[in-house]
């Protein structure tokens, strides 16, 4: 396993402490990752990793929103981008758990963070002129307004068959989906993004982290 430490330099830091918090701590995940020798803990280390990274997300597209940043529709391609990436890695695990390794998966995080954030991070925080108070307590309130949701759809019953271990999560798709507004419409974002084209595409780029 490669004994490079995964660790948050302070010249990483943008000068927005709501996304530097959130770098520091995607930076601890990744050094978990590096230390952990089990691989029976992998599974559960890298989806709560892709969870957190996807609340980040969240909280950075939220101040793109907010404020217009021309650059906000790559920004989040890229993101979309990275989540198709770790389900690519995510099915690999499932399939053959011994393909992924937690030092090469580390350094290829490593490398992903550090440079999204001196590449399209720096960028947003430039255009937000660096000025954190403006910047963090709007986008704190934002979180918890909710665009009024359109007409709902009519609703219909379908009937799937899907692995056991998976119920818990098609029900709660379905149950966002349901009832409609913000969620429901980063559900279906999130499914166009993993389509099966861009699934291979996926798998490809990370082809060379797996063992």
């Amino acid at each position: 396993m490669d004994s490079k430490a995964s660790s948050w330099d302070p010249g990483l830091a943008t000068g927005v402490k709501l996304i530097d918090a959130d770098h520091q701590m995607l930076f601890e995940m990744i050094e978990a990752l590096r230390t952990n020798p089990h691989l029976r803990d992998l599974s559960n280390m890298i989806v709560a990793l892709v969870r957190y990274a996807a609340e980040h997300f969240e909280r950075e597209e939220r101040l793109m929103d907010h404020y217009e940043y021309p650059g906000g529709a790559a920004h989040k391609q890229l993101h979309i981008r990275f989540r198709q990436d770790m389900l690519a890695i995510r099915k690999t695990f499932a399939a053959n758990p011994a393909r992924v390794d937690p030092g090469k998966l580390a350094d290829y995080l490593d490398r992903w963070l550090i440079g999204h954030i001196k590449g399209p991070d720096v960028d947003l925080v430039k255009f937000l002129h660096g000025d954190v108070k403006k910047v963090e307590r709007p986008a704190q309130a934002t979180a918890q307004q909710a665009p009024r949701p359109a007409k709902p759809e009519e609703l219909v019953t379908v009937e799937v068959r899907v692995p056991a271990g998976h119920v818990d999560h098609l029900k709660r798709v379905a149950n966002l989906l349901a009832e409609g507004g913000t969620a429901a419409a980063k559900v279906e974002s999130l499914l166009a993004g993993i389509s099966e084209p861009d699934a291979k595409e996926a798998l490809a780029r990370v082809e060379n982290i797996l063992v």
